[in-house]
């Protein structure tokens, strides 16, 4: 839960950030997992 609040504080669309990110961690790299992060986050669209 923190973290779709933290998303929230940050601007973003809770749902689309969570939606995004579940999709995308499967093939993101383990370094750069700080990129999804909501306070980092950009969406791909």
């Amino acid at each position: 839960m923190s973290l779709v609040e933290t998303a929230k504080m940050n601007g973003h669309d809770r749902q689309a950030w969570l939606a995004e990110i579940l999709d995308r961690i499967h093939n993101h790299m383990t370094n750069p997992l700080n990129e999804l992060l909501s306070w980092n986050w950009t969406p791909m669209n």
